[in-house]
């Protein structure tokens, strides 16, 4: 932050160290004197916050009830995708016992590929 001599702008940047951050903070709070809001934006405002509230309160039970089966059902397909994976794996394994031998690595069925 600069003050320039000759004007009273102020040239901010992204940051600011903390003593030339607190200049500002005084600068600022010397110029704007505070306002108090007037009793009917206190009441509009305070109206408004209960009707917003009352409706989300309203809303509620549907969004929580999608929620709960969204996660559930997230829960079940993981725990399916897993057991489809494992029974894979386990075929895989079984089928190369069978034939004799051990199951090839992905780089032995690549080096094989490339050779064919």
């Amino acid at each position: 932050m600069r003050l320039r001599t000759n004007t009273r702008n102020l040239v901010l940047q992204d940051w600011l160290f903390p003593d030339e951050q607190d200049v500002l903070e005084r600068a600022i709070a010397d110029v704007l004197s505070p306002v108090a809001p007037s009793q009917q934006f206190v009441a509009a405002l305070e109206a408004g916050l209960l009707q917003t509230a009352g409706q989300r309160a309203e809303q509620q039970p549907a969004h929580h009830w999608a929620r709960a089966l969204g996660v559930l059902g997230g829960g079940l397909l993981s725990i399916v995708g897993g057991v489809v994976i494992w029974s894979l794996w386990q075929s895989y394994h079984e089928q190369a016992r069978v034939k004799g031998g051990r199951p090839r690595s992905l780089a032995a069925v690549e080096e094989q590929a490339v050779a064919a």
